[in-house]
């Protein structure tokens, strides 16, 4: 079986607030039969709320590494990657009156001690009633750590990529260049594009599973609803994100690589059941790209599906190969746009992004 290493690596602070140290949790797993010339290494980037800390992760993870002579790599808690968790602590306010006519009178004494509303009490209750509860999540994001669903979330995983690549050769290990993989489903596929804009030449393959071309929550609230019995309760999350200076220029993956080139090969899968429209969009996005291969398939989107369809796709495509002893390139970058201009260095082996803001 293969072998799995968790530490703490030293994060990038936070380009939008004050300048705090951060750690993050990685977890790598290299296969039983070693690392060597023809092993690869795939950065997993799974969709928003796949559990990155479970045994069941941890497990499959493993088996990919062994399954497919690779180093799996996982950033298992990236910049405000909590805040995409479902709920945690949603606050509801009550309106007492519609409160009083959806209870009887002995519901509502029940319910409502001293001066408040019992949710345990309630949410009982109210189960047997036909009814929408709904709430906002009580997210506490600050500018040091929030869901921003960009550049900190990709400078993070690329973080967790290097800083393996470095350990691996600090033991002497050899390793197929020309095999680094970012793999993502959802929100992770966006990001996978994100790394390789902001990595140009780290990646030789992407793989996206119905990754999207701007994170919705960036403009909307993301909602959550589940049942219980014959109640409703949907709870609202309304990021930060929607509050500062957003820089569409980096977030639209559009907009993005007409700054930065392609040197991937990317194979991008699509949901063919979603609105033509949509995905009309994403092909054009993939066509407008170098060596990009676009696929309308019907997939599910589930935890284990994340990791069986690596599977899939490794088995059913042929990856272009390059040169496996080739030396990994990393040009410092600089992409810039009306707001900001971004400068990411890579002189010492991990990325620095200083952002400068442009003048009006």
């Amino acid at each position: 079986m293969a072998t799995s290493y968790n530490i703490d690596v030293s994060a990038h602070p936070s380009i939008y607030g004050e300048i705090k140290e951060r750690k993050m949790p990685i977890m790598f797993s290299t296969p039983e039969s070693g690392v060597n010339d023809n092993t690869g290494l795939l950065l997993l980037l799974p969709p928003i709320g796949l559990s990155c800390s479970s045994e069941e992760t941890k497990s499959l993870c493993e088996q990919m590494a062994d399954e497919h002579n690779i180093v799996t790599v996982l950033c298992q808690r990236y910049f405000g990657q909590e805040f995409f968790s479902d709920t945690v602590s949603p606050r509801f306010e009550f309106d007492l009156n519609a409160l009083k006519r959806l209870l009887t009178e002995e519901e509502f004494n029940y319910v409502f001690v001293d001066g408040r509303v019992d949710m345990n009490k309630f949410l009982d209750i109210a189960s047997h009633h036909s009814v929408n509860l709904m709430g906002y999540e009580q997210l506490n994001e600050t500018p040091e750590n929030f869901n921003d669903m960009s550049l900190m979330q990709a400078l993070d995983n690329i973080t967790a990529l290097l800083v393996t690549i470095e350990l691996l050769k600090d033991n002497g290990l050899v390793f197929n260049t020309s095999k680094i993989i970012a793999y993502g489903e959802g929100h992770g596929a966006y990001l996978a594009y994100l790394c390789n804009a902001l990595a140009p030449r780290l990646f030789g393959q992407i793989i996206d599973k119905g990754g999207w071309i701007i994170p919705p929550y960036v403009s909307e609230n993301r909602f959550i609803s589940y049942k219980k019995n014959s109640l409703t309760i949907t709870v609202i999350f309304d990021y930060l994100i929607k509050r500062i200076d957003v820089d569409m220029e980096v977030i639209n993956l559009i907009q993005l690589y007409r700054k930065v080139p392609n040197f991937a090969q990317i194979v991008s899968f699509n949901n063919n059941n979603i609105p033509a429209a949509q995905t009309q969009v994403k092909k054009n996005f993939c066509e407008s790209l170098r060596t990009c291969l676009y696929n309308e398939i019907n997939f599910d989107f589930n935890d284990e599906d994340f990791f069986r369809f690596f599977d899939y796709v490794m088995k059913n495509l042929s990856l272009a190969k390059g040169n496996q002893n080739a030396k990994i390139l990393l040009p410092n970058q600089i992409i810039e746009t009306k707001l900001f201009k971004y400068c990411i260095d890579y002189s010492n082996k991990l990325p620095v992004l200083i952002r400068t803001k442009n003048k009006a």
